[in-house]
C-alpha cells in the first residue's frame, strides 16, 4: 500500500507539473500572441502615417514640378529679351568702337590744322 501511496502521489506531482508547464507555456504562447497583435497595430499606424506622409510628399513635388515647368515658361519668353539685350550691346559696342575711331581721327585733323595755321 506504501508503494501505491507514493506512486500515487507520485502521478499527482506529475501531473501538478504538467499542469504547471502547461499553464507557464499558456501564459508564454498568450504573451507573445499579445506581442504579435501589439507589432501588427504599430505597423499599421505607422503604415497609415507613412500613406499620410506620402500622399503629403506626392503633393509637393507635383506643385514643385508645377512651378518649376513655369520658371522654365518665363525663362523661355525672357530668354527672347536677353538675346535682344546681347545684339543691343553689340551694337553699342560698334558704336563705341567707331567713336573712338572718330575721336582719333578728329584729333589727327585738328592736330594738322594747328600745323597749318602755324604755316
Amino acid at each position: 500500500i506504501l508503494l501505491l501511496n507514493r506512486l500515487w502521489m507520485g502521478e499527482n506531482r506529475i501531473k501538478q507539473t504538467a499542469e504547471a508547464g502547461w499553464n507557464t507555456f499558456s501564459e508564454y504562447m498568450a504573451g507573445e500572441a499579445t506581442l504579435i497583435e501589439d507589432n501588427y497595430k504599430l505597423l499599421q499606424q505607422m503604415n497609415t502615417a507613412t500613406s499620410g506622409k506620402l500622399a503629403e510628399s506626392t503633393a509637393a513635388v507635383a506643385k514643385m514640378n508645377d512651378d518649376l515647368s513655369a520658371v522654365n515658361s518665363n525663362l523661355s519668353q525672357v530668354e527672347a529679351y536677353f538675346d535682344q539685350i546681347d545684339v543691343v550691346t553689340d551694337k553699342i559696342n560698334l558704336l563705341d568702337h567707331a567713336a573712338s575711331q572718330l575721336e582719333a581721327y578728329s584729333k589727327q585733323l585738328e592736330a594738322k590744322y594747328k600745323i597749318v595755321l602755324k604755316s
